[in-house]
């Protein structure tokens, strides 16, 4: 329960500050190094997880990873709006349907393929799971460079009123407002 809520707070807290320094920031530099600090994250729990089957210090250890854990989900916060939002940017517009498509589905099966492969690597150990994890990462954001640099200006002054504008916009189309009942519907 601790590491889920770990993960999720950061999550909920950043989301609207992360999507509106996805606006105004570089999108590129900001997966960048959101690529970069997700593999440190990696690294350090591999650490975490070699030296506590090393040492008695459980509750330690177990403190740490949740601190890791927090950390990556910061991370994460930041790098997923601007992963999400980039798409339009290096695809042209007619191919655009196609892109979106092929994303999803790629996604998809990561998300099938990925733990499974997860499951396997740790039959080595979980520090080598986490060590492959980062070095993938490191790969991936390796990849990202070339990808054209985005920066989106606001087209208004960026403060806490603006951040909660669109949260009024949310809640105040019909359209929006049914498709997140009908995705809490689904969840539940």
């Amino acid at each position: 329960g601790m590491m889920g809520f770990s993960q999720f707070l950061p999550i909920a807290l950043l989301s609207l500050p992360a999507g509106q320094a996805a606006d105004i920031f570089d999108r590129r530099r900001i997966l960048i190094i959101g690529q970069l600090l997700m593999a440190v994250w990696g690294a350090c729990m591999a650490a975490d997880s070699y030296w506590l089957g090393r040492s008695g210090h459980v509750v330690l250890f177990a403190v740490l990873a949740l601190a890791i854990l927090m950390c990556n989900s910061i991370t994460l916060a930041f790098a997923r709006p601007c992963r999400a939002s980039i798409l339009p940017h290096i695809v042209p517009t007619k191919l655009f349907t196609n892109a979106v498509t092929w994303n999803s589905s790629l996604f998809e099966i990561a998300c099938v393929v990925g733990p499974a492969l997860g499951g396997f690597l740790i039959r080595f150990g979980t520090p080598v799971a986490y060590l492959v994890s980062a070095v993938l990462l490191v790969v991936c954001m390796f990849m990202t460079l070339p990808l054209p640099r985005v920066r989106v200006k606001a087209r208004q002054a960026t403060n806490f009123h603006s951040l909660l504008a669109g949260v009024r916009f949310v809640f105040s189309t019909d359209l929006l407002l049914s498709t997140m009942s009908l995705d809490l519907f689904a969840v539940l």
